[in-house]
């Protein structure tokens, strides 16, 4: 639906899952869209938890997807400039 914030996550590391993710799905009219880590397992069994359509381990093609309305980069911080 139009009404519904389509979030995607960029590194589901440690804090990611236990502090932004939940609070995240909380939120109304908000889906964690997308799940994108290195790890590819790890972003396979997230994304199973939370009923997230897309994993990946490429970023770019998470921000170019135009389904996705808000990203969080949740990687180690020397990762953030180039994300």
């Amino acid at each position: 639906p139009k009404d519904t914030l389509n979030v995607g996550i960029i590194g589901a590391g440690g804090f990611c899952k236990i502090k932004l993710l939940p609070i995240i799905s909380k939120v109304a009219k908000t889906s964690i869209h997308s799940i994108i880590d290195t790890d590819q397992a790890n972003a396979l069994n997230t994304a199973r938890q939370y009923s997230s359509s897309i994993i990946g381990n490429d970023h770019r093609k998470l921000l170019m997807n135009e389904n996705v309305h808000a990203t969080i980069i949740a990687t180690p911080h020397h990762l953030h400039a180039e994300q």
